[in-house]
């Protein structure tokens, strides 16, 4: 019984941490836990999950198939191993695991959100539409599942330019406009004797489609006019995420943070103009743009 406890609160600890965004303290503590409890799956499955968030792809599918071992129908764990096999492109494997998940709970919106993503991969969008509206139809405050079928409207003809505007509208409606109501933020001083300071947020400041779009922009600014801040969401960074941190004036990694807490730091750090660069791909911050 004072093992169990103990079990217990360090869990809570890691919990906590992982919640706050502390996520390499966070997953420290779990891998303590999982060393002095071995038989503990739900520290197997967090641990999981987050090495899936930190980017450790095949360290998150080696601990969370020991979790599934140990506890078959752990839902979590389940659909967390759908997602890591679908981000290492095991996609068949994905697909296997993703539909044992469906079966052990039908209503899981994660994993109808997640299947949208794999069956994507191949091109299927029409079936990731369908998978993504399953996902919303039983969680309708999932935001990102809302952006996931956006996202895919994109590679379907039916739909046309006045489609996409009035789901992203709908996105908005749902998911943005009850935090555009929150306390006005207190306005800058006055930017005439000074550079202006333009924050770019991204998850894509690496080697990514999108960087080479914004790239341009970030390298020919005038930095005697403005001041270049970049809040980057990247886990894994390469050689273009060193470039974009020689070409911003601060580099501010968010990884972990929740949105709250970035559109408090943005507001903290006296941004004049923040700038979206990922609309509704993946690791967007738009509720954060919403704030």
């Amino acid at each position: 019984m004072v093992a169990l406890s103990e079990q217990s609160r360090r869990l809570s600890l890691a919990q906590a941490a992982h919640q706050s965004g502390r996520l390499h303290e966070a997953e420290a503590e779990y891998a303590s836990i999982v060393k002095r409890w071995p038989d503990c799956t739900e520290a197997y499955a967090l641990l999981g999950a987050i090495k899936v968030q930190l980017g450790k792809i095949l360290e998150a599918i080696d601990l969370l198939v020991v979790c599934r071992k140990l506890s078959p129908s752990h839902i979590s764990a389940t659909t967390n191993l759908g997602y890591a096999l679908y981000l290492a492109q095991k996609y068949d494997e994905a697909l296997e695991v993703l539909d044992s998940a469906l079966a052990l709970a039908p209503d899981s919106f994660i994993a109808h959100n997640t299947r949208g993503l794999v069956v994507a991969a191949y091109g299927r969008f029409e079936d990731a539409l369908g998978c993504f509206e399953r996902s919303l139809a039983l969680k309708p405050d999932f935001a990102k599942t809302h952006s996931n079928k956006i996202f895919c409207m994109n590679y379907l003809p039916k739909f046309g330019f006045a489609d996409y505007q009035e789901e992203m509208r709908r996105w908005y409606e749902a998911h943005g406009s009850g935090l555009a109501h929150t306390p006005s933020l207190p306005r800058n001083p006055d930017v005439r004797s000074r550079r202006l300071k333009v924050g770019y947020v991204s998850a894509d400041f690496m080697k990514h489609s999108a960087a080479i779009a914004f790239g341009p922009v970030l390298r020919h600014h005038d930095k005697s006019r403005f001041e270049i801040v970049c809040y980057s969401d990247v886990v894994n960074e390469d050689e273009r995420t060193r470039e974009f941190r020689q070409l911003a004036d601060r580099w501010c990694p968010i990884a972990g943070m929740t949105d709250a807490a970035l559109a408090a730091k943005i507001a903290a750090d006296g941004i004049d103009i923040l700038v979206d660069l990922s609309g509704h791909s993946a690791g967007n911050r738009l509720l954060t743009f919403a704030r």
